[in-house]
């Protein structure tokens, strides 16, 4: 390929990248906006974030699965804050990776509710995602990344549960 070409195809990705945060973000407001009204709390966000696997796999061709536990419910900064990282996390595998396939994981364990971010290519060097470690250092949590020889890697990010409505 041309360096121009490249150069082409990378701006269309990022265009659809920047469409489907935006869509995202409208998502979440919309959210939050039913909690609000509603004065209670639903799976609405894990349903955003699976629209949103959805609309990445099918402008990057990465499949991504999203599994959660049914019963977490998130207070409205939290589950602002939890989606942005599934957006940053997918677009690093997509910008950092030649992945095939990526998986979103949520659950409560042990007092802390745990979101796993993987895909199936390992890091070729250890890295710290900047950006979500200091978002889950906001929330009282931590990030940190496990690698798996070479079945992938996982940012992993554990927020204690005391931020859970």
């Amino acid at each position: 390929q041309t360096l121009q070409k490249i150069v082409h195809d990378a701006a269309a990705d990022t265009d659809r990248l920047i469409e489907m945060t935006a869509d995202g973000i409208s998502d979440l407001r919309g959210y939050v906006h039913v909690l609000r009204e509603a004065g209670d709390r639903d799976d609405s966000l894990m349903s955003s974030v699976r629209r949103f696997a959805m609309k990445f796999s099918q402008a990057t061709n990465i499949v991504v699965q999203v599994r959660a536990d049914n019963d977490i419910q998130v207070d409205d900064r939290l589950g602002s804050e939890l989606f942005q990282m599934v957006v940053e996390g997918l677009s690093n595998i997509r910008r950092h990776t030649q992945s095939e396939r990526a998986f979103i994981g949520l659950e409560c364990n042990n007092g802390h509710l745990i979101m796993r971010i993987e895909n199936d290519e390992s890091a070729p060097k250890p890295f710290n995602p900047r950006s979500i470690s200091e978002r889950a250092s906001a929330l009282g949590g931590r990030a940190y990344v496990e690698t798996f020889g070479d079945f992938g890697t996982s940012v992993i990010i554990e927020v204690a549960t005391r931020q859970i409505t």
